[in-house]
């Protein structure tokens, strides 16, 4: 089993880590409302002692510092690692079934745009009112549908599509 993205399974203790409770591989936060970039609620990573400031990206049974500077946008990250994921699988086990556990944030608050380079132009409409809303939902949604049509590609290139539920 691998787990991908929001845990919000319990993190009282390190036994109610996803890696503890079944699954062989998770990347994520356990908390809920994290920030989409670096792995931490606020916007300076070098605060994390600060009350305002957390820590809560997890890779397996650890703090995940070493991903952190990878993640520019959580959407993104999760499916490019549950695409090695799937890769990973089908090449040493292509007959046993694979559990996924893949609960990206998007479009979890807080509404959050993705970095320049993922956005998208979306025609306005007639909520001028909220448009700055408006637009951060619907690319925040854009990436959401890009990272479930990578998950469907990557299912149908390793043949797990017919088989999947």
């Amino acid at each position: 089993m691998a787990g991908a993205g929001k845990g919000h399974l319990g993190w009282l203790t390190e036994d109610h880590l996803m890696i503890n409770r079944g699954f062989d591989s998770h990347i994520g936060y356990l908390a809920g409302a994290e920030s989409y970039a670096h792995g931490v609620s606020g916007e300076q990573p070098d605060l994390l002692d600060h009350p305002d400031h957390k820590h809560d990206m997890w890779l397996n049974h650890k703090p995940g510092w070493q991903v952190t500077s990878e993640i520019d946008y959580s959407a993104s990250f999760y499916s490019t690692w549950v695409d090695s994921k799937l890769n990973e699988h089908a090449s040493t086990r292509p007959s046993q079934p694979i559990w996924l556990h893949f609960a990206i944030q998007n479009v979890h608050a807080p509404y959050v745009l993705p970095p320049e380079y993922e956005r998208r132009q979306f025609p306005e409409e007639q909520w001028n009112d909220h448009q700055d809303m408006r637009n951060t939902y619907m690319n925040m949604l854009a990436l959401l549908d890009d990272a479930m049509g990578n998950l469907t590609r990557s299912l149908k290139a390793e043949n797990m599509w017919e088989d999947t539920l």
